[in-house]
């Protein structure tokens, strides 16, 4: 690290190629923490592309081996891996270029912002498994109100397919009350057909006794 050349935290807040010439260059520390031995090396590559790898190595009774953290993650040249892996051992790199070591040109605390002393301030006091709680719940938040939206998206769905069952509903209620206005027509025009067939019926009669009278008149008739 170089904090007194960064204008802000973390390896990749300034360039070490600024400072290197060689194709090929390597900064290595070895330093003690715990009873162990570490060895920090970052290789600077400039074949054209610029490339950089972070090692972390512990040092054993077989030499030098990857540190490996309590997840399994393996050091294994990655930027990320070696912060996490140093993180992990001692602290981040901003708690202690902040707490136990600052360089000349370090930023100051007024400059930082609300959410670099709030992270600060949760390590120090022990509050990062709090912090690690606090956006779980927020992620939980999260999954429950897209859940939410789609619980209320069914629902809207579920509202709109009732209020067809209730429209159906209604026009089978009305063509109910149809077809009982067309049977009672009916009954009323089947009761006028008899009705009818009767009145015939008279009148056949009627017409047949009439017919027969002349019939007899018109023998009488012949007779005399």
């Amino acid at each position: 690290m170089m904090p007194s050349r960064s204008g802000a935290d973390g390896l990749g807040a300034f360039s070490y190629y600024d400072h290197v010439f060689l194709p090929e260059s390597t900064k290595e520390l070895v330093w003690r923490h715990g009873g162990k031995r570490y060895k920090s090396q970052v290789v600077l590559r400039v074949n054209g592309k610029k490339k950089t790898e972070a090692f972390l190595f512990e040092q054993s009774g077989r030499g030098w081996a990857p540190v490996v953290l309590h997840d399994g993650t393996v050091s294994d040249g990655k930027v990320e891996t070696y912060e996490k892996a140093v993180a992990e051992i001692l602290c981040p790199a901003d708690t202690f270029f902040t707490s136990v070591f600052s360089a000349q040109g370090k930023r100051p605390l007024s400059a930082f912002k609300n959410a670099e002393i709030k992270t600060l301030l949760a390590y120090l006091l022990g509050l990062e498994q709090v912090r690690q709680q606090g956006a779980l719940a927020a992620d939980v938040v999260k999954q429950l109100k897209a859940g939410l939206a789609v619980v209320r998206q069914g629902l809207a769905r579920a509202q709109e397919d009732a209020a067809g069952v209730r429209r159906s509903l209604a026009e089978l209620d009305g063509a109910s009350q149809a077809v009982l206005a067309a049977a009672a027509q009916r009954s009323g025009a089947t009761r006028g057909l008899h009705a009818g067939r009767r009145r015939q019926g008279q009148v056949c009669i009627r017409h047949g006794g009439g017919a027969e009278k002349v019939r007899r008149q018109g023998a009488l008739a012949e007779e005399v």
